[in-house]
């Protein structure tokens, strides 16, 4: 079978190319290392080191890379690269993108579909992002990352438009989309392959789910499927659903139904804190808010389309599978009114 896949360049805002997705999962690397370091019982440490060797697995076959060669082990050497990166760009909203990626990675989620109990009561005891991320380079500073994870804290009080508990909702939605996206890559192969590419290609099982869960788990979506070599990137910061849209392998519909609502709430809220906090008030993109909102549009456009193709079926709507879609629909409708309105208050402005 043949997947079109999405390309980049209309939505180049939200993704890291291969030297910034190296930098994206080495960071996070380090950010479990960290914690690993951290933690004194020697019983949980070795847990964790465990989930952090299966995890660092699933990304490099994913990635199609050699785990060695991939994963950058020093922090010194990791924020040198950064700063090369940096140099050679003149837009340096990725590393806003990666920031905001980071603060929403959080380790010890269940990376296959059978449940591996000893994860369950892993906890992150440390802040890397304030305690070493922050400290090593000059581009971001805590206040700025503090800015980032209140923004998707207050999108998340937007998107599923409760503002009482939104702290915890936020968590909720994080662990709620890593624990429950696996089955959904598992039942549908083909997003698999849209999310992590041709390394997935010929997968099946918990093979198949542990390859994908990798970039779940990262908050994004592999575009191009040939490898890092191949010079494949990733669509972070809520592009999943927007590169989704329209990209002939399957619909957002698809997704948002499979993959459960928190992957939609995570995606439209990751989105809505990027261009709110980033795109528009740190760098006055009010165009990139402008793409956002067109993306978002024609997810749920295709929604609304299935939906009324399965309330109309001849054996019968599915009423469970159609209220599922229409929380899903919800989310994504209150992340386009939202994402309008950030544009109308530059009008305000002029």
């Amino acid at each position: 079978m043949s997947h079109k896949l999405p390309k980049p360049p209309k939505y180049r805002f939200l993704t890291l190319n291969s030297d910034q997705t190296r930098l994206l999962y080495s960071f996070q690397s380090m950010m479990v290392a960290f914690d690993i370091l951290s933690t004194k019982k020697a019983d949980l440490a070795l847990v964790k080191t465990r989930w952090k060797d299966e995890w660092e697995a699933t990304v490099c076959e994913s990635l199609d890379v050699a785990r060695d060669e991939f994963f950058i082990r020093s922090g010194r050497q990791a924020f040198d690269l950064m700063e090369e990166i940096s140099n050679d760009v003149e837009d340096r909203s990725w590393i806003d993108l990666l920031v905001l990626e980071l603060s929403r990675f959080t380790p010890y989620y269940q990376l296959g579909l059978e449940e591996n109990k000893p994860y369950k009561k892993l906890k992150v005891k440390t802040d890397y992002l304030g305690d070493v991320f922050c400290k090593g380079q000059n581009y971001i500073d805590s206040t700025d990352v503090k800015a980032i994870q209140k923004a998707y804290t207050h999108a998340i009080g937007t998107i599923t438009g409760n503002r009482k508990r939104v702290a915890a909702a936020a968590v909720a939605t994080l662990a709620v989309t890593a624990a429950t996206a696996g089955g959904a890559l598992f039942f549908a192969p083909e997003i698999a392959v849209l999310i992590a590419g041709d390394a997935v290609v010929g997968l099946s099982g918990a093979a198949l789910t542990s390859a994908s869960l990798a970039f779940v788990g990262g908050g994004s979506l592999a575009v191009g499927g040939m490898g890092m070599a191949g010079g494949t990137a990733i669509l972070t910061g809520g592009g999943a659903l927007l590169g989704l849209a329209g990209s002939g392998v399957t619909t957002a519909a698809s997704v948002a139904v499979q993959s459960s609502e928190s992957f939609v709430q995570s995606e439209c809220s990751k989105l809505l804190a990027f261009c709110s906090e980033i795109a528009v008030k740190k760098y006055g993109r009010y165009d990139i808010a402008s793409l956002a909102q067109q993306g978002m549009q024609n997810c749920a456009e295709e929604l609304r389309a299935e939906i009324e193709k399965l309330s109309n079926a001849d054996n019968g709507p599915d009423k469970k599978l159609i209220s599922q879609m229409k929380k899903s629909l919800k989310c994504m409708e209150r992340c386009e009114k939202a994402l309008e309105k950030l544009q109308d208050s530059r009008k305000l402005l002029d």
